[in-house]
């Protein structure tokens, strides 16, 4: 190839890898659109768990500091009073339990979709490097 000749092939190759960086950083910020709202969905579900176990903690609280003595005074006139105890404190830590296992339900599965995500963003990045090095 003569001089002038690899001189007007340089513009073309310019403008290709100019597009090829436009489309790669087109690529880039649609995926990460994807994988940000994945994110937000997964932060939203954390929302929802933080208010359940606050709840289990109120209602653990419930079994120390609610009325329940006015409670214990009415079950002592049934049964005896370490029972109408051990009933009254069963309750509330039944629900306490409740609330806690559903939290802790709700982790595992934004725990499964975080993996998900992580997974997503891998074979993302692995799909751009294998594009970049064409």
């Amino acid at each position: 190839m003569t001089e002038p000749e690899a001189h007007r092939d340089e513009p073309r190759t310019e403008e290709s890898t100019a597009r090829l960086s436009e489309d790669m950083a087109e690529i880039t910020r649609h995926e990460l659109l994807k994988i940000r709202d994945a994110i937000v969905e997964a932060v939203r579900g954390t929302g929802v768990t933080a208010a359940l176990l606050a709840g289990a903690g109120f209602f653990g609280t419930l079994a120390v500091l609610t009325g329940t003595a006015t409670a214990l005074r009415a079950m002592e006139t049934r049964m005896p009073p370490v029972r109408a105890a051990a009933t009254l404190t069963g309750a509330y830590l039944g629900a306490s339990a409740g609330l806690a296992l559903l939290a802790v339900g709700r982790v595992r599965r934004t725990e499964y979709r975080s993996a998900a995500v992580t997974r997503e963003i891998r074979r993302i990045m692995r799909a751009s490097l294998r594009e970049a090095d064409r």
